[in-house]
C-alpha cells in the first residue's frame, strides 16, 4: 500500500467502519499495514477507543507489540488518550505491560501517571513488574501522585510487590501472578516451595467475585501436576501428590488440555512416570480424556514402547478382573460361564485362587476340567508362573486338582512339565545367563566394529602409500616428458619448433609449457611427436633440403618414428595414472586427440609422397563444391580415419580401400559422425554454410564420390541415416558439378 493510499484497512479502522475493515482485511490488506508515522491501524483504533475494531484486528493476528514513531504501542496509545476500555481489552487479549515507550516508560506506568485505576488493576494482574525502573530509574510507585486515586493505587502496587504481600492483601489476582510467575520459571523447587503459601492464601481470599476460593487452588493445582508430569520427574510428582493429600484427586482431575494424568504421561512417553500413577497411585487406566480417549487408545494409534502397552494392557486386565471378581462374589449363586469370563483377565497364577473357590462349590467335575483346562493354558501362555513362589502354589492347585478328580495323571504331569519351563525360563538365574549372554554378545560387536575400523584405517594407509607410490611415478614420467620435448626442440630447430607447436601453447611461456605437460601422459606425448615430426619433413624447405642431401623423406619420417617409439619403450611404466595439477592458462587439452594408427599414418605417407608431385585436388577445391574444406584440416581429420580415407581418395575406390584397409578397430568407427560445413545443391557457394553432422557415407555423397558411396551402402555395419536413393542422388549431382567445372 501507498504511504498514504486512500481506501486501506487504515481508513476503515479510523472511521470505526467495522464492515470496512472486515471486507479489506478479506481482500488481503495486511493487517499491521503501516501508514502515517508508521502507525498501524491496531494503533489507530486503540487510540480512538474503538473497542469492536480493536477485537476484530486482534482475531485476524494483528501484532500487539508494533511501535509508531513515537515508540507508542497499541496499549500506550489507548492508556496516552485514557481509553480505559480499549486498553482494558489490550491487557486481557496480551499486550505486553512492560513495554519500554515514549520516554521510556511502561504503560504501567503511563496508565498510573493518568490515573487509570482500572487499567492500572487489569496490568497488574497480567503480571506488569512494579518494580522495573525506567530510563531514569523510577520504579512504578515513583509515578503515584498525590490526590484521590493515590491510596488505592500505592495499595495496588504494594498488593504485587510480594507474595507476603499479596496474601496479606487477600487479593487472588495477587496471589495468581505470583503462582504463574514461579510456574512459568520450569523450576520444580520454587513451584513447590510456593505450593503450600500459595494454596492459603488463595483459601483466604476475600473478595466478593470469587464464590468459590477452592476452585482456584483446583485451578493451580491442576497447572503445577502439568508441570510435574512435564519435568519428567517421578520425585516431583510424588511430592506435589504428598502435598495435596487428596486420595481421589490424580483418577478425577483434568489438565488445561483437557487430558487426564495418565493420558498426559502416555503421550510423553516416560515409562517410570507411567508405573507410579498405575501401581502407587492405582489410576484406572480406561478412565477418559476430554476428547473421548483413554491413555490405552492412545498406545494403540501409536508406535508406543511394548512395555508400555504390556503394562498399560496387565492394569487393565487387573482391574477388570477385580471388579468382574467383586461382581460374582456378591451374587449367590456362579455358572461356569460367569467364572470361564474371568480367565481372559488373569494377570497372576494366584488369581486362579478364586476360580478353585468358587468352581469346587458351584461346578460339576466336567464343567471343572473343562475350566481348569482352560485356566491352566491360560497361565502358562501368559506365562504368570514368574517366581518360584508362584511356581510353587501352581504345583500345589495341580495336586488338589488331581486328588479332586477333576484331572488325569497325564494331565497333571503335561502341566506341571509346562510350568516348570515357563519357571526356569524367569528364574533369575536363568535371566542372569541371559543377561551375560547379552553382554558378550555387546562386546562382540563391538570388537566387530572395532576390526572393521582397523580394516578401514589399513586401507586408507594403503591407499596413501599407493598413492605416494604414484606421485613419484608421475614425477619420473613428467621429467621424461620433458626430455623428449627438449629432443624434439633440439631435432626441429627453433624457427620451425614454434611454427609447429605455437598453436597449441606459448614456447615463451615455460610455466604454461612445463604445466601443460602435466596434463599428458608419455604414450601420447609421443604420439603427438611422431605426428609432428612428420608433418615437419613435408615442410617445403625441409622435404627440400632431405631430397638435395640424397635422404627419402618418408624413409627418413619412418626412422623417425621408430626412435621416437623407442623412446617412449624405455619412459617409466605404470598401469595407474595419477592426475596431478598444473598452474597453466590453458583450459582446453595440450594435443589433439587421435585415434589413427601407426599403419594409417604410414599409408597416409605413402599417398602423400605418391601425389607429392600432383597436389591433391582437394586443396584447390572449386567453388561449386557441396563442402567448405576451408574448415577441415588434416589433424581434425586424423581423428576419423574413414573420413580421411574418403577425402585423400579423391574418389579413387582402390585408393580409399588401400587407406581403409589400414584402419583398426581401435582407430575409428566406420559410423563415427565429423561436424562438415555443406550446402544443398539448389544453394549458391555465396549462400551461408550449413552445420551437418556427416557419417563417412554421407560426407562421401557430398564430394560427390559416388563408387565410394556404394561401397559404403553395400556395408552392413553402415547405420544409413536417410534413404539410399537420396545419399546416391546426392553423390551423382556433385559428381557431375565437379565434372562440368573442370571442364
Amino acid at each position: 500500500m501507498g504511504f498514504f493510499s486512500a481506501d486501506t484497512i487504515t481508513d476503515f479502522a479510523r472511521e470505526n467502519d467495522v464492515a470496512g475493515v472486515r471486507r479489506r482485511l478479506e481482500l488481503g490488506d495486511d493487517v499491521n499495514e503501516r501508514r502515517s508515522f508508521q502507525a498501524t491501524p491496531l494503533i489507530e483504533a486503540a487510540g480512538d477507543n474503538f473497542v469492536e475494531v480493536i477485537e476484530l484486528l486482534l482475531d485476524h493476528g494483528a501484532d500487539m507489540e508494533l511501535q509508531e514513531l513515537n515508540n507508542y504501542t497499541a496499549l500506550h496509545q489507548a492508556i496516552d488518550n485514557k481509553h480505559s476500555e480499549a486498553a482494558i481489552v489490550l491487557a486481557r487479549r496480551g499486550a505486553c505491560a512492560d513495554k519500554l515507550g515514549y520516554l521510556g516508560r511502561t504503560p504501567l506506568k503511563c496508565a498510573i501517571k493518568r490515573e487509570l485505576v482500572e487499567v492500572v488493576w487489569e496490568l497488574l494482574a497480567a503480571g506488569a513488574n512494579v518494580e522495573a525502573p525506567d530510563r531514569d530509574g523510577r520504579v512504578p510507585m515513583g509515578y503515584v501522585q498525590a490526590g484521590p486515586n493515590h491510596d488505592k493505587l500505592a495499595k495496588m502496587l504494594r498488593a504485587f510487590s510480594s507474595l507476603e504481600e499479596a496474601i496479606a492483601s487477600r487479593h487472588v489476582e495477587a496471589i495468581l501472578v505470583f503462582a504463574e510467575r514461579a510456574r512459568k520459571s520450569g523450576d520444580a523447587a520454587r513451584m513447590l516451595a510456593l505450593y503450600p503459601q500459595v494454596k492459603l492464601g488463595l483459601l483466604n481470599v476475600e473478595c466478593a467475585d470469587v464464590e468459590s476460593p477452592a476452585l482456584y487452588v483446583e485451578q493451580y493445582e491442576a497447572k503445577l501436576l502439568a508441570e510435574m508430569l512435564r519435568s519428567g520427574s517421578v520425585e516431583n510428582l510424588h511430592a506435589l501428590i504428598e502435598m495435596v493429600a487428596r486420595p481421589d484427586w490424580l483418577q478425577h482431575v483434568t489438565l488445561g488440555s483437557g487430558s487426564t494424568p495418565l493420558y498426559d504421561v502416555v503421550c510423553r512417553g516416560n515409562m517410570e512416570q507411567l508405573e507410579y500413577l498405575l501401581a502407587t497411585c492405582e489410576i484406572d487406566p480406561r478412565s477418559l480424556s476430554r476428547d473421548g480417549k483413554s491413555a490405552i487408545d492412545v498406545l494403540n494409534e501409536s508406535d508406543a514402547d511394548e512395555r508400555m502397552q504390556w503394562t498399560m494392557a496387565q492394569h487393565i486386565k487387573t482391574r477388570s478382573f477385580s471388579e468382574a471378581s467383586a461382581h460374582i462374589l456378591a451374587k449367590e449363586t456362579v455358572t461356569a460361564m460367569e467364572l470361564r469370563q474371568l480367565l481372559g483377565q488373569l494377570t497372576s497364577v494366584y488369581d486362579l485362587r478364586l476360580l478353585f473357590s468358587l468352581g469346587f462349590q458351584a461346578l460339576t467335575p466336567e464343567e471343572m476340567h473343562a475350566l481348569l483346562t482352560d485356566a491352566f493354558g491360560e497361565a502358562i501362555r501368559e506365562k504368570l508362573t514368574f517366581d518360584d513362589r508362584a511356581a510353587v502354589f501352581f504345583k500345589m492347585g495341580l495336586q488338589e486338582c488331581r486328588r479332586r478328580g477333576y484331572i488325569s495323571e497325564a494331565e497333571h504331569m503335561e502341566w506341571d512339565l509346562k510350568a516348570t519351563k515357563v519357571n526356569v525360563e524367569n528364574s533369575e538365574w536363568v535371566r542372569d545367563i541371559k543377561r551375560s549372554l547379552q553382554e558378550i554378545e555387546h562386546r562382540v560387536s563391538a570388537a566387530e566394529h572395532n576390526l572393521e575400523a582397523l580394516h578401514s584405517h589399513f586401507d586408507a594407509l594403503r591407499t596413501a602409500l599407493i598413492q605416494k607410490e604414484q606421485a613419484a611415478i608421475a614425477k619420473e614420467k613428467r621429467d621424461r616428458l620433458i626430455s623428449l620435448v627438449s629432443t624434439a626442440m633440439i631435432m626441429c630447430g627453433g624457427p620451425l619448433f614454434e611454427k609447429l607447436f605455437g598453436s597449441v601453447f606459448a614456447v615463451a611461456e615455460p610455466v604454461q609449457l612445463l604445466g601443460s605437460l602435466t596434463k599428458v601422459g608419455t604414450e601420447k606425448m609421443s604420439e603427438f611427436l611422431a605426428s609432428k615430426a612428420t608433418e615437419l619433413i613435408f615442410e617445403d624447405g625441409v622435404e627440400a633440403l632431405l631430397s638435395s642431401s640424397g635422404v627419402d623423406p618418408i624413409e627418413f619420417a619412418v626412422v623417425l618414428q621408430d626412435a621416437i617409439k623407442l623412446e617412449q619403450a624405455e619412459a617409466v611404466s605404470s598401469e595407474s595414472i595419477v592426475t596431478l595439477s598444473a598452474a597453466t592458462t590453458s583450459e582446453g587439452p595440450l594435443l589433439p586427440a587421435t585415434k589413427s594408427s601407426q599403419r594409417f599414418q604410414d599409408a597416409v605417407l605413402r599417398l602423400k609422397a605418391k601425389a607429392k608431385d600432383t597436389p591433391l585436388a582437394i586443396e584447390s577445391a572449386p567453388k561449386c563444391s557441396l563442402v567448405d574444406h576451408s574448415r577441415i584440416s588434416d589433424t581434425e581429420l586424423l581423428e576419423y580415419p574413414y573420413h580421411f580415407a574418403v577425402r585423400h581418395s579423391e574418389g579413387d575406390l582402390e585408393a580409399f580401400l588401400d587407406l581403409a584397409s589400414q584402419i583398426d578397430d581401435d582407430d575409428g568407427d566406420v559410423n563415427d559422425t565429423l561436424q562438415i560445413y555443406a550446402r544443398s545443391e539448389s544453394k549458391t557457394p555465396a549462400e551461408s554454410w550449413e552445420e551437418v553432422q556427416a557419417s563417412a557415407l554421407v560426407f562421401a555423397s557430398y564430394l560427390g564420390y559416388v563408387d565410394i558411396v556404394k561401397w559404403f551402402l553395400e556395408k552392413e555395419e553402415v547405420v544409413k541415416t536417410e534413404k539410399k536413393f537420396l545419399t546416391l542422388n546426392r553423390a551423382r549431382s556433385s559428381a557431375k558439378n565437379l565434372l562440368a567445372a573442370s571442364a
